[in-house]
């Protein structure tokens, strides 16, 4: 999906001209239809992108409270991983958490697995509407 959104946004005129001529619609709607899905593409990028850097901000934050010894590179991980639609960022935080809980850190586990889910992607949807 990157990759794809990578080829549109650099290289999206050129590759559209070919396309937009076989369309059996009259030019101007063709034009019009070609300025919404660029206007649309460059929102998604960046709702996608803000979304990812805000949970993997506040997902890096509930890792150094917890006091994870690698919190930065979990974040970056949960960044990554937020990508994926539906609870990409538990990708990262449950194994954390089980990890914290099977040592010995219950407060620091159950606050990791606590954290993901009620935090997170509560607080990301509350700022994509606000």
């Amino acid at each position: 999906m990157l990759v794809g959104l990578d080829y549109f946004l650099l290289g999206g005129r050129r590759m559209a001209a070919p396309v937009l001529g076989l369309v059996p619609m009259d030019a101007r709607y063709t034009a019009r239809f070609a300025s919404e899905f660029r206007g649309v593409t460059y929102a998604l990028a960046w709702g996608l992108g803000l979304t990812a850097l805000e949970q993997a901000v506040l997902g890096t934050a509930g890792m150094l409270v917890a006091g994870v010894p690698a919190a930065l590179l979990e974040g970056v991980a949960m960044g990554v991983t937020a990508l994926i639609p539906s609870g990409g960022t538990a990708i990262v935080w449950v194994p954390v958490g089980l990890a914290l809980l099977l040592s010995g850190r219950w407060r620091a586990g159950l606050f990791v697995l606590a954290w993901g889910p009620c935090w997170c992607p509560p607080w990301t949807t509350w700022c994509a509407r606000g």
